[in-house]
């Protein structure tokens, strides 16, 4: 099956989240690290990207309950999201296209450095 790419049909491979993270507090053995990060979506092409019209990310356990979930329609900045985060986790996001049916697509959110616990 996943040599013949039968996946489900929600799942994409041209559509995608990108990431890059920037230190702002290394970490120390006594202090934990602080990292800003930048989520957004990308597409292999143009076409497809201008399918999509809004991004809805579902972020880490961790997060306040009343920030967890995070919604944009803004695609001249690629749908962006900006976070202030201690930690990696997985960052998963629903995107609506325009007459087509939604995607799901996640990320896993790896920060500079990556020091083993």
């Amino acid at each position: 099956m996943l040599l013949d790419k039968r996946y489900p049909a929600w799942t994409s491979e041209e559509v995608y989240l990108v990431h890059e993270a920037e230190v702002i507090r290394p970490r120390t053995p006594t202090q934990l690290g602080l990292y800003q990060v930048r989520v957004s979506l990308e597409a292999y092409d143009e076409a497809q990207y201008r399918e999509c019209v809004r991004v809805t990310y579902r972020l880490h356990d961790t997060f306040p309950e009343d920030q967890r979930v995070v919604a944009t329609e803004v695609a001249d900045k690629e749908f962006e999201l900006w976070l202030t985060v201690y930690g990696e986790f997985t960052i998963v996001a629903y995107v609506e296209r325009r007459d087509k049916e939604p995607l799901w697509v996640s990320r896993y959110l790896d920060l500079p450095g990556r020091p083993p616990d």
